[in-house]
């Protein structure tokens, strides 16, 4: 989910049906999915539009809301503060939902892993080790 929106605006359940008929989004739909989450660590690291309408198919396709009553582990919410793709509302949801920790990383968006991955790995060791 993309900040500003919640999950049943973006995927509607017309749309995750129609990926997994068809195995692709509706064009108009992608469109401006991506006008939304494309930002400048998506052009600075080359991804092609090819590979982010993959990308987001698979995202439509994939809803695993049913099965997060059964994790039964700690988990980590771990997100860049600036994400544009799935947004800060969505990061509160999933950690009430799992009942997780959360975690922000700053001055970064969605690719935190990439952009700050000295910061990201020491907050999973920091987790990891509670």
């Amino acid at each position: 989910m993309f900040a500003g929106h919640n999950s049943d605006e973006l995927y509607s359940r017309e749309e995750r049906d129609r990926v997994k008929e068809n195995g692709e989004a509706d064009p108009k739909w992608v469109g401006e999915f991506l006008s939304q989450i494309t930002d400048e660590q998506n052009l600075e690291q080359g991804v092609s539009a090819t590979t982010l309408i993959d990308r987001v198919n698979i995202v439509i396709a994939t809803d695993l809301r049913n099965e997060m009553q059964d994790i039964k582990i700690p988990v980590l919410i771990m997100t860049g503060y600036y994400d544009k793709l799935t947004g800060k509302q969505h990061a509160y949801q999933l950690a009430k939902a799992l009942q997780a920790k959360i975690v922000f990383i700053q001055k970064t968006g969605h690719h935190h892993l990439t952009t700050k991955p000295k910061e990201s790995a020491e907050k999973c060791i920091e987790f990891l080790k509670e």
